[in-house]
């Protein structure tokens, strides 16, 4: 169900003090689930946390645990490609 979801690195955002962005799901788009069109996003969530009827799964800290130094990696590499946006000396 969630093999052909897209997950991915939003724009990078400086409020003067920090630069943040978000890691998550992208235009994922939908799935059937009991006969109903549900947004991945949505889905992941409810494996992840769980639900009152469904016990939780967790996968997403375990996921990003274990690529912390790729990402960490790759958004070093995003910010140095785009250090004049983020005014950092």
């Amino acid at each position: 169900m969630l093999e052909n979801s897209k997950h991915g690195i939003a724009k990078f955002r400086n409020n003067g003090t920090e630069i943040n962005t978000s890691v998550g799901f992208q235009n994922s788009g939908y799935a059937k689930l009991n006969g109903k069109t549900v947004p991945v996003p949505k889905i992941a969530n409810a494996i992840n946390s769980g639900t009152s009827f469904m016990k939780k799964q967790p996968f997403m800290r375990k996921a990003f645990s274990q690529n912390k130094a790729k990402a960490i990696a790759k958004i070093e590499e995003e910010i140095k490609k785009r250090e004049d946006q983020f005014n950092i000396d």
